[in-house]
């Protein structure tokens, strides 16, 4: 994936297509979750923490214990079940940290749903301002993205209760293999 900030200058004359398929998750077997939609998550996925390396912690979904596999992804691209994390349906955007430490709106520049003004949902007008519906885009992302700080909040508190423990899954394959 090649996330970049999406800008005025760079994306002016730009446009995004919805979201059609899952294949891009077909791959991703954990999925950061909000705090919002733990309890939704919970009620068709296993949910749990992941440390971020960093002794941050948060809510994720396990979508396939196979290497590479997300067994929520069916063959034709659809999500096996009504609930979609937020990480997924709001492909291809992203919050990111900027080189000078900001948080900042980005595009997966390689996904095929960036795209010209002519074929799909403008970024912005020719005068530069933004697109009511990519407005409304942008609110949702940034519902996300405080659902998001809210989640990573919340793990900071239980880690700091000592309510946090580590431990690993072993499974076996059909062949016996772990």
């Amino acid at each position: 994936m090649n996330y970049k900030a999406i800008t005025k200058t760079k994306h002016l004359n730009g446009a995004w297509k919805p979201l059609q398929s899952f294949n891009f998750a077909s791959k991703t077997t954990l999925i950061a979750l909000t705090l919002g939609e733990l309890a939704d998550a919970a009620l068709t996925m296993p949910v749990g923490l992941v440390d971020l390396g960093d002794e941050r912690y948060v809510f994720s979904a396990l979508c396939g214990l196979l290497e590479n596999k997300n067994a929520f992804v069916l063959a034709d691209g659809s999500w096996m079940f009504p609930f979609v994390p937020a990480m997924i349906s709001s492909y291809p955007f992203k919050y990111l940290d900027s080189e000078d430490g900001q948080r900042v709106l980005c595009i997966d520049e390689s996904s095929n749903l960036l795209t010209n003004r002519s074929e799909g949902r403008p970024f912005f007008n020719k005068d530069g301002s933004i697109v009511n519906d990519f407005q409304k885009k942008v609110d949702e992302l940034e519902k996300i993205e405080l659902e998001m700080q809210r989640g990573l909040k919340a793990c900071e508190i239980l880690k700091s209760y000592g309510l946090i423990e580590s431990w690993s899954i072993n499974v076996k394959s059909s062949d016996d293999q772990e």
